[in-house]
């Protein structure tokens, strides 16, 4: 058995997923954040903007406000930026007093954000920035919290570097109690309750430690699962669980994957089964716990769709097999129906609808039924303007029914069907609409009425010039 024929199996998930509905403008700020802090070097930014790196916040947080959700993203980028920047793909990852050095220098900035400390690194001022910004909305219980879990991060990362250092991966015992540390989760749960504009009053309680820290086992071995072909390819996989299994074991990579899937599977069962154990929860707590649920859910859906899991030579496909038989939220459909138009993707842009869907283009006078007559009408608005893309307004979604506006911006390089043919090549338009919506049972569009500007276009695409 070799690595290269390992195949990894979809991952049950009892949660329902939904994303936050101001996804793309959150992706788009924290790349511009990373940059004016000058976290990685051009070609890392690079990457991780084309992996929409801050849709992972966006799908583990869809119930956030956007300036709250703008924090969470940030933060969860400089934990990527660390990773990539200093540790498997960079030489500082394989050297502990390198890593303890700036490790340590990121502490003192957690404890005063104040002090320049050139031995923090590259990452250092973007700490700075974020530990002002979460001091100013969290209670001092909370801020304590969240400093806390992130100094344990940064002994992940001390630890992972001795590792590599000694060429020897960890035992399974000590990588199942470090490895969520190393992966950041207790630092981001910390922030759940600050961001989320609640308190856990229950935070110390042991069922509630115990069902955060399986919470923090299910996503990192979930991370291990999804990424470990790629780890393989790129730089060995030393911290991954399926290799830490291989070897603990005995067992060649395809044995290790179907024992690290039972491992995870069993947590996730623990962890219901601990939900089960309390009986009177105060709103903070349950909204704490809903979170949980949104992070192990949204992490799988932002695998599926982020060139970040995406193994050379095989093609990208679902990562989740959802067991919750729940329909698909409202909002994240919303953000879908944008998220596929921007990425020319008209097939799946058309399963943001039912089968028996219908769609009126009030502004053309069109209308589309069934998932055939809206993939061509996609298709052919893709065709004729090949830098197209949809911004999302403030979209919301109440019994059923919804309202989604949006701006549309492009070049015509083709013809669009409806106008005519003195629309001029070359010409770049710019113009908002709006989106009222039905949702069938299972949360897709079943009708929907669009509006927008006919006049602003055909002015754009200069029809009217004399």
């Amino acid at each position: 058995m070799t690595v290269a024929t390992v195949e990894i199996p979809l991952l049950d998930c009892p949660f329902p997923s939904a994303i936050n509905p101001h996804a793309d403008r959150m992706h788009r700020a924290t790349i511009e954040w990373a940059s004016r802090h000058r976290m990685l070097d051009t070609a890392r930014l690079i990457r991780l903007d084309e992996s929409k790196i801050g849709y992972v916040a966006a799908w583990t947080n869809p119930l956030l406000d956007p300036a709250m959700a703008q924090l969470t993203c940030d933060f969860y980028v400089w934990l990527f930026a660390v990773d990539d920047g200093y540790c498997d793909e960079s030489p500082e990852g394989a050297d502990p007093v390198v890593m303890t050095r700036m490790a340590a220098g990121l502490i003192r900035i957690l404890a005063d954000p104040d002090t320049a400390v050139p031995e923090a690194g590259r990452c250092g001022p973007a700490l700075q920035d974020l530990r002002h910004r979460v001091a100013a909305v969290a209670r001092p219980g909370q801020l304590d919290r969240w400093i806390a879990a992130t100094k344990d991060y940064l002994f992940g990362i001390v630890w992972e570097a001795s590792n590599r250092a000694r060429g020897a991966g960890p035992s399974l015992d000590e990588y199942v109690a470090l490895r969520p540390l190393a992966g950041g989760l207790p630092a981001c749960f910390a922030l759940l309750d600050v961001c989320g504009r609640y308190e856990v009053d229950a935070w110390y309680d042991e069922v509630v430690l115990r069902i955060s820290r399986m919470a923090g086992n299910v996503i990192a071995w979930d991370n291990d699962l999804t990424s470990y072909l790629k780890e393989v390819a790129d730089f060995g996989a030393m911290h991954n669980l399926v290799t830490v299994l291989a070897a603990d074991r005995g067992v060649d990579p395809q044995q290790a994957v179907q024992l690290a899937v039972a491992l995870r599977d069993a947590e996730l069962r623990h962890l219901q089964d601990a939900e089960g154990q309390l009986t009177a929860v105060s709103t903070g707590t349950a909204q704490y716990l809903t979170a949980l649920h949104h992070w192990i859910s949204g992490y799988l859906r932002f695998t599926e769709m982020s060139s970040r899991y995406t193994t050379p030579g095989r093609s990208k496909g679902p990562t989740m097999n959802t067991t919750a038989d729940a329909p698909r939220d409202p909002m994240s459909v919303m953000q879908a129906w944008a998220d596929t138009t921007n990425d020319r993707d008209a097939k799946t842009w058309a399963d943001c609808y039912t089968e028996d869907s219908v769609y009126e283009d009030l502004a053309l006078g069109q209308t589309f039924r069934g998932h055939a007559e809206l993939e061509a009408i996609a298709t052919a608005w893709f065709d004729a303007s090949t830098d197209l893309h949809i911004e999302l307004g403030d979209c919301f979604a109440v019994d059923g029914r919804g309202a989604m506006p949006w701006t549309l911006s492009g070049t015509l390089t083709g013809k669009i069907p409806g106008l005519p043919d003195s629309a001029k090549i070359g010409n770049k338009f710019e113009f908002r609409g709006v989106e009222v919506l039905e949702f069938g049972e299972d949360g897709r569009i079943r009708r929907e009425s669009g509006n927008w500007s006919l006049y602003t276009l055909l002015d754009q695409l200069g029809v009217f010039a004399g």
